[in-house]
């Protein structure tokens, strides 16, 4: 069994069961969780800038992450913030 854990939130994002898992196959899952993340991310807002340095699109996307984290409603845990939902050590819940 192949779990793929989040260190902070302790969350599992995903599991691959077999008797035997090939490298391609938890290469292929972590893919998976990559570009699921980045199309998210291109699709909230990055393909709309034009951008003249690396380090703004740093800035930017570390605005947006924590946005995603802190105050983007997510669907999957019923339009609340993905933080506040979990009530991580830090965070306010509700």
């Amino acid at each position: 069994m192949f779990n793929v854990i989040d260190d902070y939130s302790r969350e599992g994002l995903a599991i691959e069961v077999g008797f035997s898992l090939p490298t391609i196959r938890v290469i292929r899952t972590l893919n998976q969780l990559i570009e699921w993340h980045n199309r998210t991310i291109r699709y909230s807002g990055v393909r709309k800038h034009l951008f003249e340095k690396l380090e703004e699109v740093q800035d930017y996307a570390t605005q947006w992450l924590w946005f995603y984290n802190h105050e983007r409603p997510h669907k999957a845990n019923g339009g609340r913030r993905q933080l506040k939902k979990r009530g991580l050590p830090g965070h306010l819940t509700g």
